[in-house]
């Protein structure tokens, strides 16, 4: 699985990786285990910092969530 990084005030802050074979897309966040809020979509599978919202369609994605993890996770680089 490949990565591409999304920088948030020059320090990685979101990470997008699909995995083709599993039919997936992680929007991975860098400092996820400091994620407070959401915990039960939040993906770490033996992930030491990354967490992640896992996605197998466009339908799966809920906005609100998906900018309330955002939101949270900008915080934490304050």
């Amino acid at each position: 699985m490949g990565y591409s990084v999304c920088i948030f005030q020059e320090k990685a802050f979101l990470l997008f990786g699909s995995n083709h074979k599993k039919g997936f897309l992680d929007v991975g966040f860098a400092k996820g285990f400091e994620l407070k809020n959401n915990q039960e979509v939040l993906v770490d599978e033996n992930r030491n910092t990354v967490k992640s919202l896992r996605y197998y369609s466009l339908e799966e994605i809920d906005n609100e969530v998906l900018i309330a993890v955002i939101s949270e996770a900008k915080l934490l680089y304050s």
